[in-house]
């Protein structure tokens, strides 16, 4: 079994990162895809909430698809130096994603160069301890060409102390330490009239460390701000968040989760 482990990486799972980057046997270029929430089984949350994560991957194309960062069978020693696992036509598959970390509740799928546009990669979170009334929500995957390199907006973000608001900030450089700047603006529900509208007020910018683990990891860098305990942000209706890169040729993506307190169902609000 390749690296069957959800505590901090083993010795073995450095190795294969190593050898996935390095073009292990038979190994083709890889590209990394951002899989933004991914939990190994259930893990507990606020309010009795038990969250679950869930990967489909589908090839839809005519030839075999080479993946990687999975929980796969085929190693002849340890560390594992094996062919890159291949997808075939017409086949889909629910990976156990290698190497998860407690502290980033995130993963990196790694894709043959070019092909990720052959996949349909699919990535749900549920609270399970509420499934019989909800399926969960349906998050985005991030390819690598849509990682931001300036600025990134996040807008109409409600302020409600009905529900939990988490802003998520990835590095997929996964450099050992990047930074961004969060600055949060104030939005008028009422303006409708391009005319009459004024440039919405600033509040306050946070600085953010993302702490990664090297170019090799099969984790991104990761930070995360709960805005709802910013005491600036009280008697707000919405906000606009803008993240900022401070650190040179930072590749990053963030988005905020809006989770209802009573129900723990959740909204993504994502870069557009």
């Amino acid at each position: 079994m390749l690296c069957r482990i959800s505590r901090p990486t083993s010795l073995a799972c450095l190795f294969l990162a190593v050898a996935l980057h390095a073009g292990a046997v038979d190994s083709p270029p890889l590209e990394k895809v951002l899989l933004p929430i991914v939990v190994d089984g259930e893990v507990s949350g606020a309010y009795g909430s038990r969250w679950a994560s869930r990967i489909s991957v589908t090839n839809f194309s005519a030839s075999e698809v080479a993946i990687d960062a999975i929980q796969a069978f085929g190693c002849n020693f340890d560390p594992c130096v094996r062919p890159t696992p291949r997808l075939q036509p017409a086949t889909t598959i629910y990976p156990r994603m290698c190497c998860l970390i407690p502290d980033v509740p995130a993963s990196f799928l790694l894709v043959e160069e070019g092909r990720a546009a052959d996949l349909q990669i699919q990535l749900r979170a549920q609270d399970v301890s509420r499934q019989a009334l909800t399926w969960g929500t349906e998050l985005p995957v991030v390819r690598e060409a849509d990682a931001s390199v300036g600025t990134l907006t996040l807008s109409d973000v409600p302020v409600d102390p009905r529900f939990r608001l988490l802003l998520r900030v990835y590095d997929l450089n996964s450099s050992i330490t990047s930074s961004v700047r969060v600055r949060i603006y104030r939005i008028s529900t009422t303006q409708w009239n391009p005319d009459e509208s004024v440039v919405d007020p600033f509040v306050l910018e946070v600085p953010l460390v993302l702490n990664g683990r090297g170019e090799d990891s099969l984790v991104p860098g990761y930070a995360q701000l709960d805005l709802g305990t910013i005491q600036e942000l009280s008697g707000l209706e919405r906000i606009r968040v803008e993240v900022i890169a401070t650190s040179p040729s930072l590749r990053f993506w963030a988005f905020v989760s809006v989770t209802n307190n009573e129900t723990q169902h959740f909204t993504t609000i994502t870069p557009q």
